[in-house]
């Protein structure tokens, strides 16, 4: 999205205008072993010193954008670099926001010298990206390629690296699963407030001669987004008091070159701290602890917060004293950097409390009885593994609602519970371990299928398989009992489960016929190539006539279609009235689309119906899903229009195709209160496409009320 495609030599981007100054560059991993101690995250032992300073050349990539390539289209809104190095899953690419690229007072650069000196082959000879202010992880080596597009790099890595996600991903199979790589909250680009002591170092020994002899403390403090550090503080009483430190900003001492029209400072610098101290009060102290703030009032928590990655970590930096005899105190460090034998205060602490929480806790018994009476929102336990947990405090936080939990209440749902999650999320489950089963023995639930009894597993059989195109499957499953139904709501989903190469696996699915069918249901399913994933698809492909398969439910609730208008949301903590529903979906995200179509198509009362319009995203004309079905329920209160990827004109659903064709009736007694959009879809394109395009068209006030995403 540039006016001219340019390539540039070498000797083409030394010969434009460059600027010199210092940089500090740090890994957005700095201080993990920390991180590592408490629990292991998926990153290698990063100590302290992920971090240095160098005094950089380059080109301002906002001369190259508004310069030499003529400027840039209205449509962009990102910057992408990629490296030339090919890695397992591509080469290196990662990128950052059109504004922060021409922001002047940024100093992005593509970088060719390094002290003085054309960067050496580790720091990314020939260019590479100098972006100031932010982690390591944005400033891509061995630069090959900048690309300005509308959409964030698709490179492996810019999703699968660099993010602090919540502390409750506990493992990269959770992260993978639920697709938290994707969620564009969670990417890091500033730097955050940090600060460390490096002297003493870890194991110093300081022979204490004089009691009034000086011993100065030192160490270093950074920040991001061009923010000052603008004070650093030690405390020698285990953090009730601190005490201001003497600062040094090293960037005052160099020689920028700039081509600054004026004055303007720069904190793209660490700064060195130093604080004299008489012995004797370090005679009487147990634990030295350090903490910065910058020109923002930021300052470093007192405690880590962990995350899977082990990023971002700016807890307190803290320095143990112990006495070796009268005469020699000795200091330790939270951690000994890497690999290395010797052990830092912090795994001494993490194995003291572990040593003690195993020593004073008892354990408590329940038998299957007692723990199937807990099966309610207000009082709900469940049995993974034999052991009873009571996350009934959780339910409100579930990403996925609450009802995904109480439908297990008061029964042993260890298959489900493996089958989504890795064995390393049971330690998120710690806080919520009650006691043990004292029976392993569970009852086997063998009731016919009835509208009330789905919650439990029931097997269906397979009665009809139809191919709808190359890798479209419909599937019809017979019921147990022919005189019931599912019981589903319009906008819920089933649980089906299967034993694929000895593994449980466990998928939701939305049946793709109505809601209130009586003694069967229909699922409509693509079938994905083993590259893609899908394996159970494919499983289910493999299905013959006769062959059983079980199912549970109902799931699901961030939006529930009641008739003539209302509906629920928010897993039935809010109720609304809608007039217009919007719906905006790709792929397989038509299936829960359908189903509350059919359910409103069906209604008896046509003036209480809302109007529904349908933006379907699909690759041809051959890959929509239900194509016919659709068609045959378009009238004067339904509208459609397909976006086809592959076809014709290579269309995407952009801004344009959401204004012209969601909400098309022109009724003008409609308000947008009576409206909501529905969305589904892959999360990154959520987030990445619909979320985006949406809040360029409506106020974010109005999205949180009335968008909701299956």
């Amino acid at each position: 999205l540039v006016n001219r495609e340019v390539e540039l030599s070498i000797t083409d981007i030394v010969a434009l205008p460059s600027q010199t100054i210092p940089v500090t560059l740090v890994c957005a991993g700095n201080r993990r072993k920390e991180q590592n101690m408490y629990r292991q995250t998926i990153g290698f032992n990063w100590g302290s010193a992920a971090v240095s300073t160098s005094m950089w050349k380059g080109v301002l990539l906002k001369d190259i954008l508004t310069l030499v390539v003529g400027g840039i289209k209205s449509q962009a809104r990102w910057v992408c670099f990629e490296g030339v190095e090919q890695l397992p899953n591509g080469t290196y690419g990662t990128s950052i926001p059109i504004g922060h690229a021409l922001n002047e007072q940024m100093d992005v650069m593509i970088a060719y010298e390094m002290n003085g000196e054309r960067l050496p082959p580790d720091h990314g000879y020939p260019v590479r990206m100098i972006i100031p202010g932010c982690i390591g992880g944005r400033m891509v080596k061995w630069l090959k390629k900048i690309e300005v597009t509308e959409t964030e790099s698709s490179s492996y890595l810019h999703y699968h690296d660099n993010r602090v996600l919540p502390a409750h991903v506990i493992d990269a199979d959770i992260a993978e699963n639920e697709r938290w790589w994707y969620k564009p909250d969670y990417i890091i680009m500033n730097l955050n407030i940090n600060s460390v002591i490096t002297s003493p170092h870890h194991n110093e020994l300081l022979t204490i001669k004089q009691p009034d002899d000086t011993y100065t403390l030192q160490g270093y403090a950074y920040t991001g987004g061009n923010r000052k550090v603008i004070r650093v503080e030690v405390s020698f009483d285990e953090g009730l008091t601190f005490e201001l430190t003497n600062i040094k900003h090293p960037e005052l001492d160099c020689e920028s070159n700039t081509n600054d029209l004026y004055f303007r400072p720069r904190y793209w610098c660490w700064v060195f701290w130093s604080f004299p101290v008489e012995t004797r009060r370090l005679i009487h102290c147990q634990e030295l602890i350090v903490r910065a703030w910058d020109s923002a009032q930021n300052s470093q928590p007192q405690s880590l917060t962990w995350n899977i990655m082990g990023m971002m970590n700016n807890c307190y930096f803290s320095v143990k004293i112990s006495r070796i005899d009268n005469e020699t105190l000795k200091f330790e460090h939270p951690t000994v950097p890497g690999n290395n034998t010797g052990d830092g205060w912090l795994k001494k602490q993490f194995q003291e409390q572990k040593t003690t929480k195993t020593v004073t806790t008892g354990t408590k018994f329940f038998t299957m009885n007692e723990v199937s009476t807990h099966n309610t929102n207000q009082d709900c336990w469940i049995i993974i593994d034999n052991k009873v947990y009571n996350p009934t405090p959780f339910l409100s936080e579930h990403p996925g609602g609450g009802d995904s939990i109480t439908l297990n209440g008061g029964t042993d749902c260890s298959d489900e519970f493996n089958a989504i999650h890795s064995k390393k999320a049971h330690q998120m489950l710690e806080k919520y371990y009650i006691g043990d089963l004292l029976s392993s023995q569970v009852p086997i639930n063998n009731t016919p299928c009835t509208s009330s009894s789905i919650t439990q597993w029931q097997s269906v059989t397979l009665e009809e398989k139809v191919s709808l195109s190359k890798d479209h499957r419909q599937l019809k499953f017979r019921l147990q009992n022919p005189e019931v139904s599912l019981g589903l709501s319009a906008g819920n989903h089933i649980l089906l489960k299967a034993k694929i190469d000895k593994k449980t696996i466990i998928r939701a699915y939305t049946p793709s016929s109505p809601p209130n069918r009586i003694g069967s249901f229909d699922l409509a399913i693509k079938v994905y190539g083993s590259k893609n994933g899908g394996i159970f698809s494919r499983y289910l492909d493999t299905l013959q006539q006769g062959d059983k398969i079980d199912i549970r439910g109902p799931l699901g609730g961030n939006f529930v279609y009641q008739g003539a208008g209302k509906y629920l949301a928010d897993f039935g903590k809010k109720k609304g009235f809608a007039k217009e529903i919007g719906m905006v979906c790709a792929g397989t995200g038509i299936t829960p689309m359908f189903q509350i179509i059919q359910y409103i198509y069906n209604e008896d009362n046509n003036n209480q119906r809302p109007f529904v319009s349908l933006i379907y995203g699909s690759q041809t004309k051959y890959n929509i899903l239900l194509h016919k079905e659709l068609q045959s329920m378009v009238n004067d209160r339904l509208r459609i229009r397909y976006v086809l990827s592959r076809d014709g004109e290579r269309r995407r659903i952009n801004k344009d195709e959401i204004k012209s064709n969601l909400f098309p009736f022109n009724n003008t007694d409609i308000t947008n209160d009576e409206k909501v959009i529905l969305l589904c879809g892959s999360e990154q394109m959520i987030h990445d496409t619909f979320r985006p395009i949406l809040s360029e068209i409506f106020d974010d006030t109005w999205i949180d009320d009335h968008v909701f995403v299956f």
